[in-house]
């Protein structure tokens, strides 16, 4: 006969799950109170306007609940003027996170229009830092999935806008449908202006880049950067 198991052993699975419970409920009481607290007190984001962009965001939450390297950077870019051909385009923002890239063309860019998309977990977010800066006459935010095409509802577009959308993944997949978006919305015979701020981050997201995506488009190409040494590079053209 075998011997009868110890007793704290076999309590040890239901203590670890309690444990882990606990935690995750700790977890989720202080992620409500950032959310609560970001609400009331968005954050002030200077990208070199007149005036900032106020952006309620939730570090920690999604992966693009903050800015992003590039995205900074690009929004600072449009704002100063450095992309004059954005203006009077319908506009839409692939990969948007908070927007700052999308409302920057809004506010200081002269953007006709801009459709800011990315998952839905982060809608809430897009549209309240919309509505904070009192954009909602010219921009909007959708969920689009990388890999699908705009719904015909919502309008011609001859401008996308993407900062650092290009990045390290195990999911290859993903960058591809990216890049079947892109090339969705950016025909070749359409006069669409493609705008993509790229920080390289490994040889993989670069060789992705260059070897997946540029090929298909005339290119300009700029680097850009801030007063604290940080860069990136933004290219602007059109489908072959």
């Amino acid at each position: 006969v075998q011997d009868e198991e110890p007793q704290n052993n076999r309590d040890d699975s239901g203590g670890y799950a309690k444990a882990n419970a606990a935690l995750r409920g700790l977890y989720e009481e202080r992620m409500a109170r950032d959310e609560a607290r970001h609400q009331r007190t968005p954050d002030e984001v200077n990208i070199g306007a007149v005036a900032p962009l106020r952006l309620y965001s939730l570090p920690g939450r999604h992966l693009g609940a903050q800015i992003w390297h590039s995205g900074g950077l690009l929004a600072r870019h449009l704002a100063l003027g450095g992309c004059p051909g954005i203006a009077g385009r319908r506009c839409l923002e692939l990969g948007a996170g908070l927007g700052v890239v999308g409302l920057a063309a809004a506010a200081f860019g002269n953007a006709h229009s801009v459709v800011l998309t990315d998952l839905e977990e982060l809608q809430p977010m897009l549209r309240r830092n919309i509505e904070l800066n009192g954009l909602s006459g010219t921009c909007r935010a959708e969920t689009l999935n990388w890999g699908t095409l705009p719904p015909e509802s919502w309008g011609v577009f001859d401008a996308v806008l993407a900062a650092d959308v290009v990045y390290p993944t195990k999911d290859t997949a993903m960058l591809f449908a990216l890049r079947d978006t892109i090339l969705s919305v950016c025909r070749k015979d359409a006069d669409v202006l493609l705008v993509l701020a790229y920080h390289e981050r490994t040889a993989e997201d670069r060789d992705f880049l260059h070897g997946e995506l540029l090929p298909h488009f005339d290119m300009d190409v700029k680097d850009i950067g801030d007063n604290e040494g940080l860069g990136c590079q933004v290219y602007i053209g059109r489908c072959r």
